[in-house]
């Protein structure tokens, strides 16, 4: 049995990859057409197999469901994003300390009265103003 597993060794070892030239490889485009790698070719050629029609409808329902799939992501990052900012205020944060960004996402979620939701007395001040003493 190792007689066997060194020949084979020995066969893999003599194998190598060819030598790579750099001018072959410079005019090699690396694009690549999307369904290329998802597409399983019997896909493929039931797809090519449909009428137009049906070819628009399906173009069309895919486009319009990966808009709605990414908006439902960006909107949950954003809500989420906005819950880890509102702790923070509930944790002691002061509305000083916020970025404009910051900010923007609590104005987004909360709508423009944000800092009263989390006793603050607007977006840059935890307090109201102080008057002070006239002498």
């Amino acid at each position: 049995m190792s007689s066997e597993i060194e020949r084979i060794y020995q066969q893999l070892k003599k194998t190598s990859a060819p030598p790579i030239e750099e001018k072959k490889l410079a005019g090699v485009s690396t694009d690549r057409l999307q369904e290329s790698i998802f597409v399983s070719p019997a896909m493929k050629k039931a797809f090519d197999g449909l009428d137009q029609e049906t070819k628009d409808r399906l173009k069309w329902y895919g486009e319009s469901y990966y808009s709605r799939v990414i908006d439902e992501i960006s909107s949950k990052k954003v809500e989420n994003a906005s819950c880890e900012i509102a702790m923070t205020l509930k944790s002691g944060l002061s509305v000083k300390d916020l970025n404009d960004d910051e900010r923007f996402l609590l104005r987004t979620s909360y709508g423009k009265n944000w800092p009263a939701q989390f006793g603050r007395y607007s977006e840059t001040e935890d307090d109201p103003p102080t008057e002070q003493p006239s002498q």
